[in-house]
Formats: C-alpha cells, structure tokens, sequence
C-alpha cells in the first residue's frame, strides 16, 4: 500500500513541475511547409506527438487483432474442410473393403484435394478402378498418386507393377520388379512378386535365386519350401537341353524320386539310352527304390542284354528283393535267355504269387511253347487281379 501512496506523491510532484513550466513558458513551435504553416504552443506540441503515436500504436494493435481474426476464421474454415475430406476418405476406404468399387473411388476423388495424404487416395481409387476393369482410368490415377506423393514413388511403383502382372504383361511386370529388387533386396513382397513373375517368364534360374535369398526367409514352412525348390527344378530339367541343370543341383534333390523321373522322361524323349541306363544305376547305388528298378525293367529302345548285365550288378546286395528278381527274369526272358530267366523267376513261385509274377512266368512258358502251363499262370494273374 506504502508503493501505492510514493506513486500517487510522485505523479503529484511530477505534476505540479510540469504545471509550473507550463505557465512560466508555454513555448512556440512552428512548422512551415509551402504555403502551408503551423504554430502552437510547445507544450499542446508535445501533446499532439503523444496523442498521434498512441493512437498509431492503438490502430497497429487493432490492424493485428482483425488479421489474427480472419486467420481464425480462414483456419477454421481449412479445418471443417479437413475434417470433412478425411471421414470421405475413411468412408471411401471401407467401401473399397466391402467391395462397392464404384461409390470408393468416388468418395476417394472427391477428397483426394483436401486430404492430409491424397497419395492414399489416389492409391486406392487406382484399386477401385482395376477391380471395375477401367485399365486407362486406373494407370490414370497411379499417375496422379506419383505426383501427388513423390517419396510414394516405390509404392506406386509396386502397385502398377503388380497389376501389370495380373494383367498378363509378365515381360513389362518383371522388368520393372527387377528395379524395385534392385532398390530393396530385403523387400519381402517384392521378393515374392518376383518370384512370381520370374517363375511366369519362365526365368527359373532367377525364381530359384530369389526363392534362397534373405528376403524370402520365413515366407514359406519347410514343406512348402522344399516343395517350391523341387517344382523349380523339375521346371529347369524339364527344359535343359544342356543337362547343366542336373549338375548344378544339389546332391540331396538328386536322390528326389520326381526329379530323377523327370530327367529320365528327357533323356529317353532324346533317345540317350546310355545315360538313362546311368542315371538309373548311380541313383540305385545310393538309394534303392524298386520304383526306379521297375522303371529300368521297362526302359524301351535298349539291348536287354546291357540291361540284364547291369541289373546283375544289383544281385550282390539285393538277392531277395521280389522286384529286383522279377526284373532280371522278363530282361533275361527277353534276351533269349530261357532257362536265366526260370532260374530268377522260380524263387518267386514260392506260395501264391503276385499278379505280375505269374504273368511273367506264362509269358515264359508261352515263349518256350508250353502253352497249357503258360495258360494256368495267366489264368492265376487275373485271379489274383
């Protein structure tokens, strides 16, 4: 309270000072300007200077509150439109997920302008549009999600891409998934639409390079992706006139039943009947499967000889294999060698035997000229059947 009253004296004191000059002197000012002059006292002067810069600072102050006013209103404005433009888009969006192409992209369009990231838009109503097979229009508004986003250059690039794919342009697609892949190696959806593509140009050696690179860790269990190598080799066999895929390969599938049969089908569809019989003898050695002995039994446009005499080779660490016997004795029977054949098919006689044994016994008979013999085994084999 003590501050109020020095104030109070002190404005007094002031006051009366400057009262007192007034009287003893009021002063002169004169301003001259043309024709045109001014004069007064110095002190109504001063009040005048005092007077114009309050009423400057009043009219800045009342020049800054209109401004902060129509920024308000102008940002309220920009708000509401906002607004607006993201539940459109929020709305756009769920209808693209139901499936109603036509009224999504609408929305989406409507608000791509006043969206905080048209580039979604833009994305989704390019969706809509290949959903509703309008191709132009859709590659119009990739077009227009580039420009509206240019760090979404990847992305857009990855759409137009895919539905490259899709639409069959597998050259166009591929080309432009290597670019991705080249910019993002670890990408794991690239990876795998590229895998993809490659696999649909027929690019296997590409697909199998992909299908063993990191991106693709995790993206397939152990089943399937033991499954997607195999279908990948049996691919590049199937088309390897070189034979370099075979070498290539690792020894593990080597011993795959379906790619050691698809290699067979080639080489015997290529008439190399020396290399089947090799094929066949190196994957017996290592893993013994009487599919592939029957298959070797069967092998067409071969001596039977040569067949016998490898077949023969077998003998030593499978004397009781069933198949194995039955084979040497249909080679030895067709090599002319009766009495071989007799002696490999006899052990197999032993109870009832099996359909295709008895079969081959008759023929035996049929071919020595035993004919009533030769008709009971083949009356067995169709019993049994």
């Amino acid at each position: 309270m003590s501050r109020w009253w020095l104030l109070i004296v002190c404005v007094l004191v002031f006051g009366g000072l400057l009262g007192t000059l007034m009287l003893s002197d009021p002063g002169y000012v004169l301003i001259s300007w043309a024709d045109f002059a001014f004069e007064t006292s110095l002190w109504f002067g001063l009040l005048l200077i005092v007077v114009a810069w309050l009423s400057g600072r009043l009219l800045v102050m009342l020049i800054r509150v209109t401004r902060r006013g129509m920024h308000k209103v102008a940002g309220l404005g920009a708000e509401r439109r906002a607004e607006k433009a993201r539940v459109a888009t929020a709305r756009g969006l769920l209808l693209w997920a139901e499936g109603d192409w036509r009224e999504s992209r609408r929305l989406l369009l409507d608000s791509a302008a006043q969206s905080q990231i048209p580039l979604i838009n833009h994305l989704f109503a390019a969706a809509s549009s290949h959903q509703l097979g309008d191709l132009q229009v859709r590659d119009h508004h990739l077009k227009e999600a580039a420009g509206a986003e240019p760090s979404g250059e990847f992305a857009v690039s990855l759409t137009r891409a895919g539905y490259l794919l899709s639409d069959g342009q597998v050259a166009e697609a591929l080309s432009l998934f290597k670019l991705l892949h080249a910019k993002a190696p670890r990408h794991p959806t690239v990876a795998k639409q590229l895998l993809l593509c490659a696999e649909a140009a027929g690019e296997l050696v590409l697909a199998q390079e992909i299908l063993e690179s990191a991106a693709m860790r995790g993206a397939f269990d152990e089943a399937a992706l033991a499954d997607k190598r195999r279908l990948l080799w049996l691919g590049r066999i199937s088309t390897d006139e070189t034979d370099v895929s075979w070498s290539e390969m690792p020894s593990a599938l080597r011993q795959d039943a379906q790619l050691i049969n698809a290699r067979l089908d080639r080489l015997v569809g290529n008439g190399e009947t020396q290399r089947v019989v090799e094929l066949i003898d190196t994957s017996l050695r290592q893993q013994w499967r009487q599919e592939l002995v029957r298959q070797f039994g069967a092998l067409p446009g071969i001596d039977h000889k040569l067949l016998l005499q490898r077949a023969e080779t077998w003998l030593s660490k499978h004397q009781d294999d069933a198949v194995l016997l039955l084979i040497l004795g249909r080679l030895a029977r067709k090599s002319g060698d009766l009495e071989k054949a007799e002696s490999y098919l006899k052990p197999l006689l032993r109870g009832a035997p099996e359909p295709d044994v008895a079969a081959e016994v008759g023929r035996l008979y049929l071919q020595r000229g035993d004919v009533t013999r030769a008709v009971g085994f083949f009356e067995q084999a169709m019993q049994a059947d």
